[in-house]
């Protein structure tokens, strides 16, 4: 795989949606692109391309965001922005997903009171399970719509383990292998080349200028929690360990990118020839 950081936005942006619309030539089936829409550059930059694909294919786009109680309200204003700017149909859950108050009648956080008193630990378990209801919520959605749930994670992300597992990873993903500074530069390419409408520039535009986070109460920022104030910074260690740049070993970036290896191997399955080596096989020498 090609690590460098490509700045060709015009040609990454023709490939993505030439390349969606291909896979979605070969599977007829899918009639809805279903998105979680969280007031990310990630879920907004996913919007603004799915937008390009359905304007080629019979497919209609559909946005959900789903607030907790931990989500502020400006994130939820860019996902409405998001929301209403790209999708066919976009809807937003009345309430928030109040998932510590349902977790808390379990015997694990029974003596908890808030958030604010729970360790880091505890926080990143309860973000994990908000990930994951709401993937439940997109899934359901896909199939009362012969649907596909498009993931928004991206290759910084990835490389440093920085998603859910089975939380947040739908079923294509266009921005996968991009580094999240590739996205950024790739949102702001596609911004400025609106001639079309001011909402669609606008809500790139405040996803751009937001401050990264995942939005589950874990942390304020990314960077709070990857030890670096941008992704550039990240996205450099990152490259150049994986060229071959040892000394970046010991580098908080490269240590978490190491400790999170089982999270890019996931699921892991013995192999068959694993499984079965040394079997007596019943009427075989």
């Amino acid at each position: 795989m090609n690590i460098d950081l490509c700045s060709d936005y015009a040609r990454i942006k023709t490939n993505i949606v030439e390349g969606t619309v291909g896979y979605l030539g070969f599977n007829q089936s899918v009639k809805h692109l279903i998105v979680g829409v969280s007031g990310g550059i990630d879920s907004a930059l996913t919007c603004a391309l799915a937008m390009e694909v359905c304007k080629l294919t019979e497919t209609k786009l559909i946005g959900l965001t789903m607030p907790i109680e931990t989500n502020k309200s400006d994130e939820m204003r860019r996902a409405e922005l998001v929301g209403k700017a790209f999708c066919y149909n976009w809807s937003s859950t009345l309430e928030p997903l109040d998932v510590l108050n349902a977790y808390r009648r379990t015997r694990t956080f029974a003596n908890l009171h808030t958030e604010d008193s729970m360790s880091h630990e505890q926080k990143v378990r309860l973000g994990n399970l908000k990930a994951r209801i709401r993937m439940i919520f997109l899934y359901d959605l896909a199939k009362q719509h012969n649907g596909m749930v498009l993931g928004t994670d991206n290759l910084s992300e990835f490389m440093l383990g920085h998603w859910t597992l089975h939380g947040d990873v739908g079923d294509y993903g266009m921005l996968q292998y991009l580094w999240k500074s590739e996205v950024y530069g790739l949102a702001t390419h596609i911004m400025s080349n609106y001639n079309d409408g001011y909402a669609r520039a606008y809500a790139l535009e405040r996803c751009i200028g937001a401050i990264p986070t995942a939005g589950l109460g874990v942390t304020d920022s990314d960077f709070d929690e990857l030890g670096e104030d941008s992704y550039e910074k990240i996205d450099d260690i990152l490259i150049s360990f994986l060229k071959g740049q040892e000394d970046l070993k010991e580098h908080a970036t490269i240590e978490r990118h190491l400790k999170t290896n089982y999270k890019r191997l996931n699921p892991f399955n013995l192999t068959r020839e694993n499984i079965l080596q040394k079997c007596v096989w019943e009427g075989k020498k």
